[in-house]
């Protein structure tokens, strides 16, 4: 519940911390909902109800956890943009086996991966498609076989057993499979 006036202020100083934060971060999609919250000062319900507002006069756009002023777009810069298709490329070169030494900078990365070009699996970074071929062929391995180990899952990738345990870690993490002594079951 705000005045007019109350509404204007708080209108701009939203405006004021997203633009400040696409200034300093123009990779990412905005600013967290629960950092701006704080910024703001306000409460819960109250700024749900500000920026369900924001969102709806089309000031502010809502991307997952993240605010950010609906006018922006994140995009890459060309020297930005010739590190991410290199990464992507040697990615891509043995997928299962990525290399761990040409990541381009956090924010390239982060951006990598809030478009949903890599996952990250622990300190390993993986081609999404790479990703979603691992889960779906472990997915067809649990429609013949109950369990998989990790010795399985090397040799079915042709990778090594530190990217198998990576993945596997991270699939049980998403509570796709379960580790049960030394073999993962599906959930």
């Amino acid at each position: 519940l705000y005045t007019r006036a109350g509404l204007a202020a708080a209108t701009d100083s939203v405006r004021d911390a997203l633009t400040a934060y696409h200034a300093t971060a123009p990779l990412r999609p905005g600013m967290p909902r629960e950092e701006l919250r704080g910024r703001l000062r306000l409460e819960p319900q109250p700024f749900a109800e500000l920026m369900a507002r924001l969102s709806r006069n089309g000031l502010v756009a809502e991307r997952g956890s993240a605010a950010g002023l609906a006018s922006h777009s994140p995009a890459l810069t060309p020297p930005q943009e010739e590190a991410a298709t290199a990464f992507l490329e040697a990615l891509r070169e043995t997928p299962f086996s990525p290399p761990t030494d040409r990541a381009p900078e956090g924010d390239v990365l982060a951006f990598l991966e809030g478009a949903g070009e890599v996952v990250r699996t622990g300190n390993l970074i993986f081609a999404a498609e790479a990703y979603d071929e691992f889960v779906d062929r472990i997915k067809a391995h649990f429609k013949k076989h109950e369990t998989i180990t990790l010795a399985q899952a090397r040799d079915m990738f042709g990778t090594s057993r530190r990217y198998a345990q990576a993945l596997l870690e991270h699939l049980d993490a998403k509570h796709i499979t379960r580790r049960v002594d030394d073999v993962r079951v599906l959930r």
